[in-house]
């Protein structure tokens, strides 16, 4: 069988120079074989199918901590963790897909808007806020942690006023978005041979 020729990505950042990406099949196929977020039963990956899907609780501060490097002290979650149902989280449909069309994309975008505003908080960050809520909705929200604003050449508002975050949060997602559907082919062709490898994401779409 030939080998196959290597997927090479370009993704455009907000500021600064594209980030070129060579053999992005091969780095995708060694992080999610080797990764510990990715790889087992316990992962951080297989944790979002068992999940409660409208309610945080300590195993997903615990996943977050452990799996995914984050640094969140559980009484920073403790009002969150305390509400059986959140309502706003709730409205996340799990059906929606970073990838949808835009006419349904516009249609949940206030949301997303509003999830982002409720789950950030006094010592609950964006890049933690966004683990937790890629656990939850991994196919819509991203997490959008220091490496990967760094990546896409943004920067995290750092101010006091909520709707700000959340507004440059949803801009950092749905640059993220756009660089997906410009890749969406080159995406399909990894996710592909990462099955025929026997590893497993959902990016994508």
């Amino acid at each position: 069988m030939p080998v196959p020729e290597p997927v090479h990505l370009e993704i455009e950042r907000l500021t600064g120079e594209p980030l070129v990406i060579e053999n992005a099949d091969r780095l995708a196929e060694a992080f999610f074989s080797l990764d510990r977020s990715s790889q087992g039963a316990d992962s951080y990956d297989a944790y979002t199918q068992q999940t409660p899907p409208n309610h945080i609780e300590e195993a997903d501060v615990d996943r977050i901590n452990g799996l995914m490097r984050a640094r969140s002290e559980k009484e920073m979650w403790e009002g969150l963790l305390a509400e059986p149902h959140l309502d706003w989280l709730a409205a996340l449909d799990p059906g929606w897909d970073l990838l949808m069309p835009d006419e349904q994309w516009a249609e949940t975008t206030e949301a997303v808007t509003s999830a982002l505003i409720a789950i950030t908080g006094p010592y609950r960050n964006v890049s933690v806020s966004t683990k937790i809520l890629h656990l939850k909705r991994p196919a819509l929200i991203p997490v959008l942690d220091e490496l990967v604003i760094q990546n896409i050449g943004g920067k995290y508002y750092t101010g006091k006023f909520t709707q700000r975050r959340a507004a440059r949060s949803l801009s950092h997602i749905e640059h993220l978005r756009g660089q997906a559907l410009a890749s969406r082919d080159a995406l399909i062709e990894i996710r592909s041979r990462l099955q025929w490898h026997g590893s497993s994401t959902g990016f994508c779409g």
